[in-house]
C-alpha cells in the first residue's frame, strides 16, 4: 500500500518521501510514500483535484497528502492571521477533491521552515545565526528559504541550494525531533 505525497517542487520531491518514510518506519505502517511533483504551485493548483480523483480510484493508493507552501501559494485568502488563512485554504482544497482520503497541508512559509527546527543541522556559521524562534515566527517578507540564502551567501560565500542542500539537511533531520521552541 502507498500514500501519495503531492508536492509543488523539486526539493519536496527529493527530500520529503525519505523524511516521512523514516517517521512511518517507527510506526510500523508498512506504507510506501511516493512523491508526485506538480512543478510549481500553479501546476499543483490546476491539476491536484483531477489527479487525486483519478489516483484514489485504484486500490493501491491508501491516501494522498497534499503539501504546498502557504507563502507564495497565490490562493485568494480572506484577510486574517496565518492560522486563519491555513484553515481556509485547507478546507478549500480538500473540498475540491471531496474524498476523506485526501488531506491538504501547508508549510506555513516554505518547506525549509521545518529545517529551522532541527538541532545541529547546519554548518556552524549558519547554525549560530539562526533565529531562536519557532519556524512559524519567520515572517512572510523574509521566509526561511530567503533567510538561508542570505546566511549561506554571507557566511559561507556560496548560495543555498534548495534541492541539494535542502535534501542533505532533511536526511540529517530526525522526523521526531523537538521543535526549535525547545531549544530556547
Amino acid at each position: 500500500m502507498r500514500v501519495l505525497l503531492y508536492v509543488e517542487g523539486d526539493t519536496e520531491e527529493a527530500a520529503l518521501p525519505d523524511f516521512f518514510g523514516r517517521w512511518l518506519v517507527g510506526k510500523g505502517t508498512g506504507l510506501e510514500i511516493k512523491a508526485v511533483n506538480f512543478k510549481g504551485v500553479g501546476g499543483y493548483l490546476r491539476e491536484f483535484s483531477k489527479r487525486a480523483k483519478r489516483d484514489l480510484r485504484g486500490t493501491y493508493t491508501q491516501g494522498i497528502i497534499g503539501l504546498i507552501d502557504l507563502f507564495g501559494s497565490r490562493l485568494s485568502f480572506p484577510t486574517g492571521s496565518a492560522s486563519e488563512k491555513y484553515s481556509w485554504a485547507k478546507n478549500e482544497l480538500e473540498q475540491k477533491v471531496g474524498d476523506q482520503r485526501f488531506r491538504q497541508h501547508f508549510a506555513v512559509h516554505e518547506t525549509e521552515a521545518r529545517l529551522l527546527s532541527g538541532e545541529n543541522l547546519f554548518p556552524q556559521p549558519i547554525d549560530a545565526r539562526l533565529p531562536k524562534t519557532p519556524p512559524e515566527g519567520i515572517n512572510f517578507q523574509h521566509p526561511p528559504g530567503m533567510l538561508l540564502q542570505n546566511l549561506y551567501s554571507t557566511h559561507l560565500d556560496r548560495n543555498y541550494g534548495k534541492v541539494i542542500d535542502g535534501t542533505e539537511l532533511f536526511q540529517k533531520l530526525d522526523p521526531m525531533s523537538p521543535t526549535i521552541a525547545a531549544r530556547t
